[in-house]
């Protein structure tokens, strides 16, 4: 038997625009579709999906990276959750044959908008962490040595999969390079990676950056610090950044971009949702 047919949708922007309510309501107004969701990058939060404890120990190096202020160590955090996506897609379209694969983010959607902010932080940034032996022991405390052990076999396996000579030290400098390539062998370089193809259907929630970093202020709590690119400014240059993404997207490789305007109220979210069901 043949893969199914799978429609794959994601649902992308900036944090605070509401990706996670409107995949409920899509779920919720969708009960006769097979409907698998995928939630990027946090992939142990995606019911019955693989690699959850890496996955886990990834959102841990992510966290430390935004403690230490490390824009490589960020990069590479980033990158390797990323290059999750295609692995857990994969099993999970095989395993449940979904008429539609409904992602809470997308691994090369995304990448392509956080590269506004971080390929010019990592032109700017030293090639090498001032000591190495203090970030491994912060490391260690933030993952457990079990869980940087796992962490770095997966930085060796990944490099040796791509043909990378890679550390955890100087992957987000490669990365950059990577990201500094012309936009059609971006987004080539960026599927291989994450053994994934884009999208069938993008929905961009839109909202203004100031609006965005209020919702995240009132619902942060716990231990989790401010990921890097939450102040006011930086949501704003991503925000941008997703618009012309999308734009991109729409014009050279013929995916489906709905603009969502995240402001709105619950009725004009209920149409959103139900183009997409259309599209």
């Amino acid at each position: 038997m043949g893969a199914p047919e799978v429609r794959r949708i994601a649902v992308v922007g900036i944090d605070g625009g509401g990706k996670s309510t409107l995949v409920r309501r899509f779920l919720a107004s969708a009960p006769t579709t097979r409907t698998q969701v995928l939630t990027c990058p946090l992939y142990h939060e995606t019911p019955n999906a693989p690699l959850g404890e890496l996955s886990r120990h990834l959102e841990r190096l992510s966290h430390a990276a935004d403690r230490m202020g490390s824009v490589p160590l960020k990069a590479a955090a980033l990158y390797l959750q990323m290059s999750l996506y295609g692995l857990v897609e994969g099993c999970l379209v095989d395993a449940f044959r979904p008429q539609v694969l409904l992602s809470e983010r997308h691994a090369v959607v995304g990448t392509l908008a956080y590269a506004t902010l971080y390929a010019p932080w990592l032109s700017q940034a030293p090639q090498a962490p001032s000591d190495p032996g203090q970030v491994r022991a912060l490391l260690a405390q933030a993952l457990g040595e079990e869980g940087l052990a796992q962490v770095a076999g997966f930085v060796e396996a990944e490099g040796q999969r791509l043909g990378k000579d890679w550390d955890l030290g100087s992957m987000g400098l490669s990365v950059a390079r990577d990201l500094a390539q012309p936009w059609t062998g971006r987004v080539a370089a960026l599927c291989r990676a994450y053994r994934t193809d884009l999208p069938d259907v993008v929905a961009i929630l839109d909202l203004p950056g100031e609006v965005a970093r209020a919702r995240i202020s009132g619902r942060q709590a716990g231990d989790a610090p401010e990921e890097m690119h939450e102040r006011t400014e930086l949501l704003e240059t991503l925000r941008q950044a997703y618009l012309e993404v999308g734009r991109r997207l729409a014009q050279q490789h013929h995916v489906r971009v709905h603009v969502i305007d995240a402001t709105g109220d619950e009725a004009s979210l209920d149409e959103a949702v139900q183009a997409l069901h259309a599209d």
